[in-house]
């Protein structure tokens, strides 16, 4: 009886974990190589007290679970050059197992992605400087830089309506990070689709195995 009972505590106790504290998740894409590849399991811890520059992350975008590594936090000023990451006037060495892309030959499609995201002739390899939007922001709309934050008007107001012309100044309402996958070729991440808000982050990878 008594094993009986410490069986059913541990088991109880591993599940409590499983639902409050852990996750686990398997890689399914390629946007993360060569740090992790398809079919490895990657040990999620869900509640983050701290966020920091580098750590990879679990997000929720677009109804998908995607990992990828935070390269920028609100309110910081990211700047991509020749494919280097700066981010508040610092150098952001890349991470030792990260596929980088040094020719500038990125498809035209992903090219109009940024355009169509950002308002501005940028490319995978030079981004900016374009400042992370956190909460309580308030920028003044100018042609130029309602271009970069029109993409998350709506977003960020809980897709209510909101017509960005209307208004001269906007505050921002959310947190936002900026996400990149570490086999940057082909990795669709905040490059393109801008920064995504600190909410949508389900937790943060401590190791593979």
């Amino acid at each position: 009886m008594k094993n009986v009972f410490i069986g059913g505590f541990i088991l109880l106790l591993l599940i409590l974990l499983r639902f409050f504290l852990i996750e686990i998740y398997t890689v399914r894409q390629n946007s993360m190589l060569s740090t992790y590849k398809p079919g490895d399991k990657l040990f999620c811890i869900k509640r983050i007290n701290e966020l920091h520059i580098n750590d990879v992350i679990v997000v929720e975008h677009n109804n998908k679970h995607i990992i990828k590594r935070c390269l920028g936090l609100p309110g910081d000023t990211l700047l991509i050059e020749n494919g280097k990451f700066y981010v508040n006037n610092s150098f952001i060495a890349p991470c030792s197992t990260a596929l980088e892309k040094k020719e500038n030959d990125y498809n035209i499609l992903k090219l109009i992605d940024i355009f169509n995201t950002f308002g501005e002739n940028w490319t995978p390899l030079n981004i900016g400087p374009y400042i992370i939007p956190r909460k309580g922001m308030r920028v003044t709309l100018t042609d130029s830089n309602r271009n970069h934050y029109k993409s998350l008007f709506q977003v960020d107001r809980q897709n209510s309506e909101y017509k960005s012309r209307d208004s001269l100044i906007y505050t921002f309402q959310n947190d936002y990070v900026f996400i990149v996958g570490d086999n940057r070729e082909v990795s669709i991440d905040s490059r393109f689709f801008g920064p995504i808000k600190k909410s949508t982050i389900r937790g943060k990878i401590l190791f593979a195995f």
